[in-house]
């Protein structure tokens, strides 16, 4: 779902195919390979800048992007975000499902730029959201900090591993745009908090049908969210499959993720990265 189109951002500013100033012509709807594909409300919204692409969570607007890559860029990003499993100490790990990749058609990365047309497990998922957190570089994710060996020896686990995708400023600039999100569309704006700076990204994908195509009336919803924005101290992935009697991820999984911020803001004192508003007295 759309919690991919961050990383299409900053794939794309990091490439230097455009920047935060610019701008793309939003039709509402487009034609690829004679596939048709469409914001979520099927809206036009003319010239938009990249931002909006974060904040209003345009389909189009992430293919755009995906096009001004180009394939063998957008490939290999993807590639190297998602193409090897992220060896956590865990039996049993599945890899990406990657294989709209390796096709011609434009339209598959288009889809793929928006979380669609890609299967990506948990794990590897926050560990490359995590890279816009982290300074644009993704880390090796643990479990545990070390292994006992039947035999008695102990293996320390290396934490300090870390695989550079983004530039640092290319993190910043995807994670302010994130920031919006919660600053100016979540809650509608009522979701805001004056003294803490918070990231985050809502995802609603159709499930598929197991035929080729979509379900119209079924989805799979994420949220991701990191705070403070530009020096985090935690991050939170939540997701839920086929929820009954709502659309969009905002709906499911919105208050949950505002509960756990506002706990752990709470619980562990995280001091505020905003300054406080002040009123002078009449």
């Amino acid at each position: 779902g759309s919690i991919m189109k961050p990383i299409t951002m900053a794939a794309g500013l990091d490439a230097g195919v455009i920047t935060p100033q610019t701008t793309y012509t939003d039709t509402g709807c487009i034609t690829v390979n004679t596939a048709r594909i469409c914001n979520w409300d099927l809206k036009a919204r003319g010239v938009t800048p990249m931002k909006q692409i974060i904040v209003q969570s345009l389909n189009l607007g992430a293919a755009w992007i995906a096009t001004e890559l180009g394939q063998e860029k957008f490939r290999n990003y993807f590639i190297k975000l998602f193409g090897q499993k992220t060896g956590i100490d865990l039996s049993s790990e599945n890899g990406a499902l990657l294989g709209n990749l390796s096709k011609t058609q434009q339209i598959n990365y288009d889809t793929m730029a928006y979380g669609q047309g890609i299967s990506v497990t948990p794990i590897p998922m926050i560990r490359a959201l995590g890279a816009l957190a982290n300074g644009g570089s993704m880390v090796q994710p643990h479990l545990v900090s070390a292994i006992r060996l039947n035999s008695g020896i102990e293996r320390k686990l290396d934490w300090s591993e870390v695989t550079p995708v983004f530039g640092a400023n290319v993190a910043r600039e995807t994670a302010e745009m994130m920031t919006a999100v919660v600053d100016e569309k979540l809650e509608g704006g009522k979701a805001k908090i004056p003294t803490m700076s918070v990231a985050a990204k809502t995802g609603t994908a159709q499930l598929t049908n197991g035929q080729g195509g979509y379900y119209t009336d079924r989805y799979f919803h994420s949220f991701v969210g990191f705070f403070p924005s530009y020096s985090p101290r935690f991050i939170i992935l939540l997701y839920t499959k086929d929820p009954q009697n709502v659309t969009y991820a905002s709906d499911t999984l919105g208050s949950t993720f505002l509960d756990l911020t506002h706990f752990l803001i709470d619980y562990y004192v995280i001091p505020p990265d905003r300054g406080f508003a002040t009123t002078t007295p009449s």
